[in-house]
Order: structure tokens, then C-alpha cells, then sequence
């Protein structure tokens, strides 16, 4: 008995898995649930980023036309500024010449009449730029007289 002897392999019994149907179908619920809920991030996900680049490309054409009716309006704003400060010089000149107690002094101003105690006064030259030298005896006033 001393011969060599096959090596015998002890079989163990596999020990068989159950199979718990109701913990498959368990985490093959949750497994679709979570699919579910990442593809409804996903669209979700997709949607707002194409409506974000709806609204940035909406945006980029809109600025131009933005800041050239900006300038447009300034400019309006200009004229209006202007054509108030004219209306309002005009209002002034139309009630100076509707005023009854300014009646004598407009028609002096239209006309070459003088009221009897004034005198008109007419300058022939610009005195201020340049003085004559004055003579001996006389000082020059700056009024054309000597």
C-alpha cells in the first residue's frame, strides 16, 4: 500500500444561491428610477442650456440696435432741450410785446422816433481799442471827446 495513491478532491457542495426575486425586482425598480430621474436632469439640463444660448445669441443682436437708439435719443433730447430754451425766448419776447406798459420802449426799438426827453446817442467808432494820444492841456475820457 505503499503505492501512490490518486489525489482525491474533496467536492464540496456548492451551496446554491436563492435567488430573491423580490430584492431583483427591488433594485431593478431603483435602477430605473434612478435612470429615470438622470435622464429627466439630463433634458432638463439641455433644455436650459439651449434656451440660455437662445437668449445670450437674442441678446447680442439686440445691443446695436439698442445703443444706436440710445444716441437717437440724446439727440432728441438735444433738440428738445434747445427748442424749449427758443419757445421760451420767444413766450418771453411775445408777452414783452403784448405788455401795454412796454408799448413806448418797443416802438423805439421798431422805429426811429424818440420819446422827448431822451436823447439818442449814436457812436461813430470803437473807442476801446484804440486810444488817441491826448494833448497837452486835455484828458481823453474814453467818450470821443477831447
Amino acid at each position: 500500500m505503499q503505492a501512490i495513491q490518486p489525489v482525491r478532491t474533496v467536492h464540496q457542495p456548492q451551496i446554491k444561491q436563492r435567488h430573491h426575486p423580490r430584492r431583483l425586482a427591488v433594485q431593478h425598480r431603483r435602477s430605473q428610477r434612478h435612470r429615470a430621474i438622470a435622464l429627466e436632469a439630463s433634458i432638463k439640463l439641455a433644455t436650459n442650456v439651449m434656451l440660455s444660448v437662445c437668449v445670450l445669441s437674442a441678446f447680442v443682436q439686440i445691443l446695436p440696435h439698442y445703443r444706436s437708439t440710445e444716441e437717437k435719443l440724446s439727440q432728441i433730447q438735444s433738440e428738445v432741450k434747445l427748442t424749449r430754451e427758443r419757445v421760451a425766448s420767444e413766450q418771453a419776447d411775445f408777452n414783452r410785446h403784448f405788455d401795454p406798459q412796454q408799448t413806448s420802449s418797443i416802438m423805439q426799438e421798431y422805429s426811429n422816433r424818440v420819446a422827448p426827453g431822451q436823447r439818442q446817442v449814436i457812436w461813430l467808432e470803437d473807442y476801446t481799442t484804440e486810444q488817441p494820444e491826448s494833448e497837452e492841456g486835455s484828458e481823453y475820457l474814453g467818450l470821443g471827446w477831447n
